[in-house]
Parts: C-alpha cells; structure tokens; sequence
C-alpha cells in the first residue's frame, strides 16, 4: 500500500497554506513600502539638488499618489481578466523599471515623471496584496489578515527611513531609488515560482472612458491644491483647475452610472461601513502623509538632522506600529472594531496637537516619543477599519473594495495631505513674518509686495533671510518657520478630531 502524499504547502488544503503565501506578498509589497516611507528622508536633498521649494517637491509625492489612484480602481477588473499572478508580476516590473529611471532623473519634471510611472505599479500592488490576503483567510480571521498585512507593511517605515537616510548620506538621493532594484528582482522570482495562478478569469474590458475621466478629476484637484499659495486661491489658474476638477467628476459619475461595466460599481457605497471607512480612510490618510511631510522637513531644515539622524528617528515608531497593527487587528475579530477605531482617532488627534509644541529647543528623545506615539495610533486604528469597511461586501466585490479604501486613503488623502501641508506651512510662516514686521517701517511707507508668494522654508534660506533683513527685527526666521509647523499640526490634530464624527456611524460586524 503506497504512502500518501502531504498536502504541498502551496496547496489551500496545507495548514500552513495561507502563513507562506502571506509571507511571499507581503515580501513582493515591501520594496513598494520601503521606497513610499524613505522618499520622504531625501527630499532636501533633492530640493537642493534642483533648487526647488516645498511646493514644488510635494509633487513628487502627490503625482505618485495620483498615479496610485487612479491605478487602484483598475484592480478588480484586471484581476478578472489577468489574474493576481500575472497582474502582481506585472505591476512590481513596472515599479523595478521606474525605479531605475528615478534615479537617473536629471530633472524635477523628470523625476515627477518616473514618480508616476511608479506609482502606476504600486496602485495595483498594495490593494492586491490585501485582496490576497482576504482571500485565503476566512471570514473569521480578516482582522488578522489585515494586522498581518500591517505588521508587514511596517518594516518598510522601520527600514525605509534609516536606509534612505543612509544611502542619502553617504552615497546620494539618486540610491533610494536604484537600491530598490535586487529586492524587487527577489520579489518577481518568489511571486513567479511559489504563488499559484489559481485566480479564475473572466472575460471584460477596462473602462477607459472612465478611468481617462478620473485621471483629468484628481490631476485637476490636486494640481490646484499643490499651486494655491503659489498662484492665488482667486486666481483664474487655480479656479479654472477647480471647476475641471468638478466637471469632470460630475460626468464620471453619471458615466458609471450608465456603463454596464463601470471602473467604480457606486453601488458599493450604499453599504454603510464601506461609505464611513472611506470617509474615515481621507482623514487616516491626510494625517499620516501631511504629518511624514512635515516631520521630514522640520528636523533637517530646521534643527539640521542628517538624513541618517531622521531616518532613525522614526524606527521606534515603525516597529511600534507594526506590533500594534497585529495585535489590533487579532482583537477586531472578537469585539467591537468601531471601539478601536474611535479610540485610535482619539489618540491620534491627541499625538498631533502634543507635536504642536515642537520648538528648536525639542530634544532627539521627545521627538522620538512623539513619532512612536502618533504611528501607534495610526495603528490601532488601520487593521480594524479596513477589516469593516470590507467585511460585509461580497467576495467578487472586495477587490475593487480594496482598491477605492487605497485611493481615498492614499490617493486623495495622501495627496490632500501632503498638497495641503506645503500650502498651509507657506502660508502661515508667511502670516507669522508679516505679523513681525515693524510697524514704523510700515508707517515709513515700506513695500510689501516681494513677500507674496515667499517662502524661506527651503530652497536658498541665506538669500531669502537677506530679502528680508530690512523687514524684521531682530526676529529669527527660524524662529517664524517654527511657529508655522506648531500651527500646521494643531490643525492635523483639528481633521483627525472631525474623523471621529463619521466614525460614530460605523455599524457593529456581524461575523462577531
């Protein structure tokens, strides 16, 4: 009598089926992770490097973000026509190869560009590697999914930063961006070899029309949010991207409505927790991105941290959160996820309006507090909210689920975020440095005009200082500069407050 065979470990009926596959997307996710988190710590770099201001290097974030999602929204019907393993390889492909290209950039435009090329692969990377994971999990376990997915997912802002900071130091920028390249190739192999083409297909096509539509709607929003302070919030440029913006979302809207095979099923937001969790997912996702933004900028431009110094001044936190994440999603699988949910948006509100003290005086220690702080809370809350905004959807529907909490999490949000935290730094260190000058040099009839649109926070801080000498006394810029960052948190903490409201209308899982 011949001896069965175990079970491959690749196969559903394996035990430790769902545990390897984990492993193999999260490791295929990671290098996404690791370059979205260190980016951030090489951002002086490359605005001396360019000679560019916050509000132009917020771009190289924002079009990533864009780029992300309107990918996002694309994941459901791809992987229907593809399936997860071809659409998996083929988006980290794309990500490797604009990789290469970022760090062969010669220009902002240029790397703007290639940012957007990479954001094209991580839009399908992120949402599919959840969607993955929901699936070989059951029911019963999706909050420990999704804690897993989280606790993955962290390495990359325990390793990103302090990598970037390293290779930025003593190699260049251009090295967070090719030192992506060997781990990608190592995701391809393992994605290639080890995860089974098991998805069935089904026969489709991709609405161009409304994905063209959404496309013009975000680069349109965004565009006006990032050149605001720049070019005027009356100006005919700004309000001219704004009604775009609007025309174009009105018109996508009635488009899905109409088409039998929509790029976004709307019916989707009839489901109560699905329309709160994204609404929830903008707030979750301006805080995190505005707040990375600006910790980034305030620790080297003003306290004059190396890139290696604020690299590590956020691993703390990183592994904190990652920790977290497991945990709280392992607890939403037995109570109440909207406890979670409301008491992370309580302790985030809480960690932003502490950092609304941060002076030039704030030691290495309290910084590293109060990151560990503000990432712990995003992580009590992120496992629990997405386990029940998808919980209740169908299972052919959780896919494009996944994608559109992505794009509202980091596209729009992310984007609004990081748009919004460069125009308001502007503005109100712009506000702080009127507020300064002298009223006998006003009475002397001084002019005031060169400080529109002027900025010290980058770019040539000694030639700027020196535009204003004859404006100021005695005040330090610095001094300014920092009482623009105290504000621009304090109204972080504000939205993350207001996030609570929708929260308050999630309704109870009903797998508990």
């Amino acid at each position: 009598m011949e001896e069965s065979a175990l079970p491959s470990i690749f196969s559903p009926d394996h035990s430790y089926y769902k545990w390897v596959i984990s492993l193999i997307v999260i490791f295929g996710t990671l290098m996404v992770v690791l370059n979205s988190t260190g980016v951030n710590i090489a951002f002086p770099k490359i605005m001396k490097n360019f000679g560019s201001n916050p509000d132009e290097i917020q771009w190289v974030v924002s079009a990533y973000m864009i780029a992300m999602a309107v990918m996002m929204p694309t994941l459901g019907r791809l992987s229907d026509i593809l399936g997860y393993k071809k659409l998996f390889l083929g988006a980290l492909f794309l990500f490797i190869l604009a990789s290469g290209a970022c760090s062969l950039a010669w220009s902002l435009p240029s790397l703007i560009f290639f940012r957007v090329c990479q954001g094209m692969g991580a839009g399908i990377i992120m949402p599919l590697a959840m969607v993955i994971l929901l699936d070989i999990f059951p029911a019963s376990e999706k909050g420990l999914a999704m804690g897993i997915f989280g606790f993955g997912v962290s390495f990359g802002p325990v390793v990103g930063p302090t990598l970037a900071g390293f290779l930025t130091e003593y190699l260049s920028w251009r090295a967070v961006f090719y030192s992506n390249i060997p781990l990608g190739l190592l995701g391809l192999m393992a994605i290639y070899y080890l995860i089974p083409d098991n998805r069935q297909r089904k026969n489709g096509r991709l609405d161009y029309a409304g994905l063209l539509l959404l496309t013009v709607f975000l680069v349109s929003l965004l565009l006006a949010l990032g050149r605001g302070n720049e070019k005027g919030w009356d100006s005919l440029y700004i309000q001219s991207l704004l009604l775009v913006a609007l025309i174009f979302f009105l018109v996508f809207i009635v488009l899905e409505k109409l088409i039998p095979e929509p790029l976004i099923d709307l019916n989707l937001y009839k489901d109560v927790n699905f329309s709160v969790g994204s609404l929830i997912g903008i707030f979750f996702g301006l805080s995190l991105l505005s707040s990375i933004f600006l910790i980034s900028l305030f620790v080297q431009d003003l306290l004059g941290y190396t890139p290696l110094e604020a690299g590590l001044l956020v691993m703390p936190g990183s592994l904190l959160m990652g920790i977290i994440m497991l945990i709280s999603g392992r607890i939403s699988d037995w109570i109440d996820a909207r406890i979670l949910i409301i008491m992370g948006l309580c302790c985030l509100s809480g960690s932003a309006y502490w950092m609304s003290i941060l002076s030039l005086q704030s030691s290495y220690l309290l910084l590293t507090v109060m990151i560990a702080s503000r990432y712990a809370s995003l992580a009590i809350i992120w496992s629990p909210l997405i386990a029940v905004s998808l919980g209740s959807l169908s299972q052919e529907k959780v896919g494009m689920g996944a994608g559109l909490l992505n794009i509202v999490r980091q596209g729009l949000g992310g984007s609004l975020g990081v748009a919004l935290a460069a125009a308001l730094l502007v503005s109100r260190q712009q506000a702080h440095i009127i507020q300064h000058i002298s009223k006998s040099q006003l009475a002397a009839g001084t002019n005031l005009i060169p400080l529109k649109g002027f900025s010290v926070v980058g770019g040539d801080v000694l030639k700027n200082k020196m535009l204003l000498a004859d404006f100021l006394k005695g005040v330090s810029v610095r001094q300014l500069t920092v009482a623009a960052y105290q504000d621009c948190f304090f109204i972080i903490s504000v939205f993350s407050l207001l996030a609570i409201i929708p929260a308050l209308f999630l309704r109870k899982d009903q797998t508990l």
